[in-house]
């Protein structure tokens, strides 16, 4: 684990955590303005089901992690390299 600047986000038992869901519907162009939300409600990680949505998503937030659920996130640009041991 690498110690920097950045916080990392705990999971406590016993405390509440919110899942926000948005669907584009198929409407790709609705998708910057989707995770804008997100960014406006200052939320802890994005979950992205598909490069189709994360590289959006990496467009509007630099700050916000996301979370890609398949597809090659070295192919797609969304990061230069994997992290050593991973």
């Amino acid at each position: 684990m690498r110690s920097d600047k950045r916080t990392r986000a705990r999971l406590h038992r016993g405390t509440e955590h919110a899942i926000e869901w948005r669907f584009f519907e198929g409407k790709y162009d609705r998708i910057p303005a989707l995770i804008a939300e997100f960014v406006h409600g200052k939320v802890d990680v994005i979950f992205a089901v598909n490069p189709e949505t994360a590289v959006p998503a990496k467009k509007v937030t630099t700050v916000i992690p996301i979370v890609v659920a398949v597809g090659d996130p070295i192919a797609n640009g969304l990061v230069e390299s994997r992290p050593p041991g991973r």
